[in-house]
């Protein structure tokens, strides 16, 4: 409903627009931004419905079509971080152990605090029979649990105080 609205805005938007004549470098760059927004929403919203569809596929055991559903999540949001997470369990899932090591490693790439992203590719890497990476992200993800735990802890004396 809202990329249908934003739709409609733009096309009035542009229609008035142009209706005018032609357009100063000011409306130009307006119009563009516009133009910019709305695709950005809706690939927003079709990536989120792109995920929403993963979760019912992994929550039914489909593991195949939650990955695709996922990876096409990535594609429209490639900042997508649950897509990422999402898509890697399923990988883990489906015993595609490979795969699921890249997905791991690109999401730790976008957020190297993600505790369970690298506790995830250490069980990738330890079917994979790689026992050394898998101990080294089984050590940081313990890290980064008792890093957040702690950060926690602290916030909650704050609070206290």
């Amino acid at each position: 409903m809202k990329k249908l609205l934003l739709m409609v805005f733009n096309t009035i938007f542009v229609f008035t627009l142009f209706s005018q004549g032609e357009l100063s470098q000011e409306e130009q760059d307006l119009l563009n931004k516009v133009n910019a927004e709305n695709a950005a929403t809706a690939a927003t919203a079709e990536a989120q419905e792109a995920y929403n569809t993963g979760v019912t596929y992994f929550s039914n055991k489909n593991y195949k079509k939650a990955i695709s559903s996922f990876s096409t999540a990535i594609s429209g949001d490639p900042k997508f971080e649950a897509a990422y997470y999402n898509k890697g369990v399923a990988q883990n899932q489906a015993r595609l152990y490979k795969g699921a090591i890249s997905t791991f490693s690109k999401l730790i790439q976008l957020n190297e605090e993600n505790a369970n992203a690298y506790a995830q590719r250490a069980y990738a890497y330890q079917k994979n029979g790689q026992l050394k990476k898998a101990l080294a992200d089984y050590s940081q993800a313990q890290f980064l649990t008792v890093k957040m735990k702690n950060i926690f802890i602290m916030e909650e004396v704050f609070y206290l105080c």
